[in-house]
């Protein structure tokens, strides 16, 4: 498969993928947990692994312009001290082929590429991971792709933190057809009820009733500490997604806490 309209060729003649200047702020939070997490437990596991559902094809093109910058694949790869494994998905075999280009230039580091449905990868990955690791996995789909039995496989028995993408404007959108695919997404049915209860009563905001819904499956297979503040928005300020941080231990939400204090601009967070 080539590269389309929607995918250019970057300068590097593979493609890249299109992205909102969002993605920037995105990126920004990502790998400054990615070093905290690297530095600060690089002594104490041996093993440390990233885990990417949607890797894309490693290079972004910001929207309106030609400038590019590295994808979250690349991202963890120049990570200082960095990981020890490294599984990276793309449904895309041209965002395969062309991750496979540009990861081959880093040596002394085990680099897993997969071609599979997000669902099929993290199942396929599960199996793959080491016996004794310490894990981060970004979770960063274009919608709703992921469903929630796939999640809990992936993490089931891990050291794993999870930075997940939870697009709550267009959940917003589409819940009041409430399509089968959400249902997957959300591992059952109380987040509709839950959220058209909150629609009717007007006693809670719709986008914390989704969110607080998601969260609750997460506690159920082991994630007892979250953070949610991020929120995403477009150039015309209208929300887009929050990201998700869910972690098993308390010391990943600290860790959490400390690189997200602050924006991409320097701003502080009032948490």
């Amino acid at each position: 498969m080539g590269p389309s309209v929607e995918h250019p060729v970057g300068r590097d003649g593979l493609p890249v993928l299109k992205v909102g200047l969002w993605t920037l702020d995105k990126h920004f939070y990502l790998g400054r947990y990615m070093y905290i997490f690297a530095t600060g437990m690089k002594a104490k596991w041996s093993e440390r692994v990233y885990v990417d559902l949607f890797s894309g094809p490693g290079r972004c093109q910001l929207e309106d312009t030609t400038d590019e910058v590295p994808g979250s694949p690349l991202l963890a790869l120049d990570t200082k001290y960095g990981f020890t494994r490294y599984f990276f998905n793309d449904q895309n075999p041209a965002f395969v082929e062309a991750l496979k280009g540009r990861v081959s230039k880093y040596q002394g580091v085990q680099i897993t590429l997969f071609n599979q449905d997000c669902n099929s990868a993290a199942r396929t990955i599960a199996q793959a991971l080491p016996k004794n690791s310490l894990d981060m996995a970004f979770i960063d789909p274009f919608n709703w792709e992921v469903r929630f039995d796939s999640l809990a496989a992936l993490t089931e028995g891990r050291r794993m933190d999870l930075v997940i993408t939870f697009h709550s404007g267009s959940i917003k959108r589409a819940a009041d057809s409430g399509p089968a695919a959400l249902h997957d997404f959300f591992g059952g049915t109380t987040w509709k009820a839950e959220y058209d209860k909150s629609r009717r009563s007007g006693t809670r905001e719709g986008t914390r009733v989704l969110l607080d819904c998601y969260e609750s499956n997460l506690r159920k297979i082991g994630y007892p500490y979250f953070r949610d503040y991020v929120l995403m928005r477009n150039s015309q300020g209208t929300p887009l997604y929050h990201l998700i941080f869910a972690t098993k231990n308390r010391r990943g939400q600290d860790f959490w806490d400390k690189v997200s204090g602050r924006d991409r601009k320097g701003q502080i967070r009032l948490l």
